[in-house]
Formats: C-alpha cells, sequence, structure tokens
C-alpha cells in the first residue's frame, strides 16, 4: 500500500514489500497475539517461507489499546485527553473486511457519531475494544 515512487526508492534500497494478503495476516496476527508476550517487528523481505496458519473468518476482532502498545497516541489528545484518529479506526476496519472477505475491500461510507477517548491509556492497564463483524452477502460485510 505505497505509491509507485516509494515502491521505487525501496526497490533501489534492496529492500522488498512484503505482499499485502501477507500484510493483513501478519498484522491481525499480531493483534491476535497476548499483550503479555514480546512483540518483534521484522522489516523487509518476501515472506515466501512464512506458513501462515489457515483459519476460519473471524466474526470479531480484538484490540487492545495502551501507552505500552501505541506511545504514539500520546500525542493525539483533545482537551488533554488521548483519543483514537479516524484514520486509525479506518484502517482497523478496512483489515478486518480484507481478513474476513479474503481481498481488497473498500469502505462506502464511514460516519463518526462519537470519537473514542481512551480513559485508561496512561493507567498501565490500556483498553479492550471489538470489531464485530456481519456478513451481508457474498461480497460486503
Amino acid at each position: 500500500m505505497v505509491s509507485p515512487q516509494l515502491k521505487a526508492h525501496f526497490a533501489a534500497q534492496g529492500v522488498e514489500l512484503l505482499a499485502l494478503d501477507a500484510g493483513v495476516e501478519a498484522f491481525v496476527a499480531e493483534l491476535h497475539e497476548s499483550v503479555e508476550s514480546c512483540v518483534e517487528v521484522v522489516i523487509g523481505g518476501a515472506m515466501d517461507n512464512w506458513a501462515l496458519k489457515q483459519r476460519r473468518q473471524p466474526s470479531a476482532l480484538s484490540l487492545y489499546l495502551s501507552q505500552a502498545v501505541l506511545p504514539w497516541l500520546s500525542d493525539h489528545q483533545i482537551k488533554d485527553r488521548v483519543v483514537v484518529p479516524a484514520a486509525m479506526v479506518v484502517e482497523w476496519f478496512l483489515r478486518a473486511g480484507q481478513l474476513c472477505l479474503g481481498g481488497a475491500v473498500e469502505l462506502e461510507s464511514f460516519c463518526v457519531n462519537r470519537g473514542i477517548t481512551l480513559t485508561d491509556f496512561h493507567s498501565g492497564r490500556g483498553e479492550w475494544y471489538q470489531i464485530r463483524l456481519k456478513q451481508r452477502g457474498s461480497s460486503a460485510i
């Protein structure tokens, strides 16, 4: 999900880009890991030799948000309260849709009725959120 110019820049540096589907699966797998486990993110190279586990399509995805996991969110505040950027929520929805439908998806409409304020963000406890998916035909959720 980079521009052709950025893709060319990475290629010139000898950096292979991750295939979109493999990136989605790796991202979701990381979200499903225990928050107590250590997370290691390795950037670069194809994932041809990584055996991704087959799993059934989820009906919900859980997200854990805390300062330890997403420290940069501390800089996203309104009236001294940490809030989740709408762009981040859109990303979650798109990735959840890709996982559920197994391919490229598009978001037809998105409306923010009320923002997500993270009241326990700095407490060390963090907060859990869940995206619930409902199938609406063969190509919509």
